[in-house]
């Protein structure tokens, strides 16, 4: 993966992927479907560390990504929304916010 230009994740429908998060972890962009975690990070990350296909994979998405993703990038992206006690502080936050409506309610 180290020696990689660009991570290609070959697949149809996708929810989440450690391979997405390891490779952008280590500094390295994606290609994947125009779905789930994929949209998530193109969302965060933008056009140059993500690219998304639709539907089936095909050879002008690799060469469109092998053309975008040629030049290493310097350093990895800020993947600090990822962290785990961040989302844990978040869900926790959701649970109190939830908690509290219910209480109001009685």
């Amino acid at each position: 993966m180290l020696q990689s230009h660009v991570i290609v994740l070959p697949y149809r429908k996708i929810m989440n992927s450690g391979v997405a998060a390891l490779a952008l972890s280590i500094g390295r962009p994606i290609l994947g479907p125009a779905a789930g975690c994929i949209l998530d990070y193109s969302d965060k990350l933008g056009s140059e560390w993500v690219m998304a296909y639709d539907n089936e994979l095909t050879a002008q998405d690799l060469k469109n990504a092998f053309a975008r993703f040629r030049e290493r990038r310097a350093t990895p992206p800020d993947l600090s929304w990822m962290e785990p006690d961040r989302i844990a502080t978040q869900i926790l936050d959701v649970y109190e916010c939830v908690l509290k409506t219910t209480k109001t309610r009685r």
